[in-house]
This record gives structure tokens, sequence and C-alpha cells, in this order.
């Protein structure tokens, strides 16, 4: 039997990721709903509203999420073109949630493995070996996205951080790809030494992350605010893992470079997802 605080305790105050076992997968979904009201509130995948994303290979590529699913800003071409939808390589990241699920219903026959690391890790990693690096991530970053301070569903040019802490809480967010093809494409100068030091959290984050091999019936628990996950490309159609966000009851105090990304900061405060429209 789960002991659900001890699991909570864990993701908010601890490594910040979890692997549990043995989900009933007679109905997926309704396992898979029931489970993340344990944590909190199930907050929107899409702006269509959707509680669950079906992680699968759509055909999408790398290209159309980059393009069609940042640069254009509309809904539905965000809707449409996300990575999750490809069979592609992701990079470590971090969703826009306290909390992520990912619950593996098929694995595939080849690749796909996931990896974890803790962002707090990697951080005090550039503090002691990449000082100069770490001191060009200071401060925020632009990025194509949408913010709950204009909730129409539309990408808008927003500011970021890469490292906080507020009240003694470190956080984290991290998307390198989606940075790199905001200034690409607006035209906006990333200095060199900024873009080394965005590669460099990558590089970190691949030297010290754990490489899991989720089985059926294995759920992925991910605090988003003190870890980083990527994923290894995958061959076949057959891979389905569901995915879902919530709002952790215990969720931590965020710091105000937050506001354009999740609007609510304090701690206990409903957060993350998309505005349904």
């Amino acid at each position: 039997m789960m002991n659900i605080d001890y699991i909570k305790n864990e993701l908010e105050f601890g490594k910040g990721w979890v692997v549990l076992n043995d989900i009933d997968l007679s109905c997926p979904e309704d396992s898979f709903i029931a489970l993340m009201k344990e944590f909190g509130t199930i907050m929107n995948q899409n702006n269509n509203g959707d509680p669950i994303s079906y992680i699968q290979d759509k055909g999408v590529s790398t290209e159309d999420v980059l393009n069609k699913g940042v640069v254009s800003g509309d809904n539905q071409g965000q809707t449409n073109n996300r990575p999750y939808l490809t069979n592609a390589e992701l990079e470590f990241h971090t969703d826009l949630s306290d909390l992520a699920l990912l619950l593996c219903v098929q694995p595939a026959r080849e690749g796909g493995e996931n990896h974890v690391v803790n962002s707090k890790e990697v951080y005090q990693y550039m503090a002691q070996y990449h000082p100069e690096d770490l001191a060009a991530l200071s401060g925020t970053f632009k990025i194509m996205h949408q913010t709950p301070l204009k909730p129409d569903g539309q990408n808008h040019l927003i500011d970021i951080p890469i490292f906080t802490e507020k009240d003694g809480f470190f956080s984290s967010f991290l998307l390198r790809a989606f940075i790199f093809i905001t200034y690409e494409k607006l035209g906006l100068e990333l200095s060199e030494e900024k873009r080394n030091a965005l590669n460099r959290i990558n590089q970190v984050a691949e030297k010290l992350c754990t490489t899991l091999t989720l089985q059926k019936g294995d759920v992925l628990i991910l605090n988003n605010h003190t870890t980083y996950h990527a994923r290894n490309q995958f061959n076949d159609r057959d891979r389905l893992l569901l995915r879902g966000w919530v709002c952790a009851d215990n969720n931590r105090p965020l710091h105000e470079d937050f506001k354009s990304l999740y609007g609510q900061l304090d701690a206990g405060s409903l957060r993350g997802g998309f505005v349904r429209v």
C-alpha cells in the first residue's frame, strides 16, 4: 500500500522524483486520474482542457514543434505540435506544473528510456566546477510561451529564470530549445556566453542523471521545480505513456521572476497547466 505522505515529502523535500510500480492498467485513464488526485489538483494539458496527454509517436517532427508549436503562437498550432507527439530524443527540460506524472502503458521495443536528474545538484555542480557558466545564467531569458497574465491561449514573449531561490526553496525552469528558437526567429541577441552556459546545463545533467526504463504499470512522478527529465529516441509507434500535471497540495513558494510563467507564486497557490479557451 502506498504511503502518499512519504511520497509527497520525497518529491518536495527529497530527491524530487519517485517511481511507483504495478499501477492497474485494466482502465489506465481511471487509474491515472485517481493517482493524480492523491497529490493535488489536476491541471490542463492543453487549451482544450484535457487532463491527460497521450505520449506517442504521431509523426510530428522536431521542426514542427519549434516552428508551429513555439514560434507561431496560436493555441491549435501548439496543441497539435507538442514534443511528446514525436519519437525524437527530448533534451533535459521541465514541464509547466509542480508535478508531472508519466504512466507507462506500453514500452518501446527499443529506445525511449527516460533520464532524470535533480536540478539543484546540477546547480551545485556548476557552482563548483563551472562558476563562469552559472554567472552567465543569472537574470531571465526570453521565450515564446503562454502566460496566465494574458489567458488567451496564445504564445507571448515572456521572461523566465533558470535558477532561483525563494524563502530557502530552490526552483529551476529549463526549456533550452525553446529559448534558442525564440531568440533566433525573433532576431534577438543571445550572447555566446549565455548560449554556452545553457548548453553546459545539459552536459552536466547528462553526467549526473539516472536512466530509467519504465515497464508496463510503472509511473514516474517528478517535481518540476527540482528535477529535469529527458528521453531517448524510439523507433516504434506502439510506445504509449500517459502524462498528467498536478498542482501539488504542498507546493513551494516561487521567485517573482516566475510571475509571467505561473501567475501565482505563493506556497499552496493553484498554478500550472494551460488555460482552457
